[in-house]
């Protein structure tokens, strides 16, 4: 019960969870919206080597009803999370080590609270004019401190292998991984043209919204563009959602000097 409560639509707050990438020397703030007027984001950066980030999730006012139907009144569903830690390295290989404290209510009589864990391990190198970066990812792995439920238990956590083979303006990615429902893969892609940015990824873990309706075999698939002038960079990002229909994400982000 706990990871499903935690768990808002797969912790994509942003595109760069979105692309599986890191921010260096960013600040970055992003909102999104979903079905039946619920909205999230998250605000964020990096700045020599100590990261932060809030991300917030809101489902909007809700009807509450008893057993016949009756509306009783209104209530709203919230999620944030607060994270924070620093960069490291042990000979070839860098890292990024971080906590967090997750905050959810289902209600106001179902509150709860977790610390998770937060590491990425990387190395990275030149072949053929190309970067290339391997990676180990630890992704909110942690225990509830608050029970929403009568007793406590783990939370959405995410742990994978993942490359990346990046150039001045393009990059691909793979993911493979295991999630606390089961394994999944991740892909994607980006190219910058002048100012422009685009690119798409795909998520297996979105797979199981597939109604089998219209677009829904498209569960998963995220397009995205972006303009990029200067330090600023502004970026959007459609995913379909299958029986959820979609998602939008728009993101500011803005390089530090």
């Amino acid at each position: 019960m706990f990871a499903l409560a935690y768990d808002i639509f797969l912790g994509d707050f942003s595109l760069y969870s979105l692309k599986s990438h890191i921010p260096k020397g960013e600040i970055y703030t992003s909102a999104y919206n979903f079905v039946a007027g619920s909205f999230g984001g998250e605000l964020g950066g990096e700045r020599r080597g100590i990261f932060g980030n809030l991300k917030f999730f809101s489902s909007g006012n809700m009807e509450k009803t008893d057993e016949d139907g009756q509306v009783l009144g209104n209530f709203s569903s919230n999620f944030i999370k607060l994270s924070g830690g620093r960069e490291f390295k042990v000979g070839n290989f860098y890292g990024i080590l971080g906590l967090g404290l997750s905050y959810v209510s289902l209600d106001p009589k179902n509150v709860g609270l977790g610390a998770s864990l937060f590491s990425r391990i990387f190395t990275i190198r030149e072949f053929k004019g190309f970067n290339v970066e391997g990676y180990l990812l630890l992704d909110n792995v942690g225990y509830e401190i608050k029970p929403i439920g009568l007793s406590r238990g783990i939370l959405p956590y995410k742990v994978s292998l993942g490359g990346k083979v990046f150039g001045d303006r393009s990059s691909t990615l793979l993911e493979i991984g295991r999630y606390y429902m089961g394994n999944y893969v991740k892909v994607g892609g980006e190219l910058g043209v002048n100012i422009l940015i685009l690119g798409f990824s795909f998520d297996s873990r979105l797979r199981n919204l597939n109604g089998g309706y219209g677009l829904d075999f498209l569960s998963g698939l995220s397009i995205f563009g972006g303009v990029e002038y200067r330090n600023i960079k502004f970026e959007y990002s459609y995913t379909f959602m299958g029986l959820f229909g979609s998602r939008n994400i728009f993101q500011i982000s803005y390089r530090l000097n």
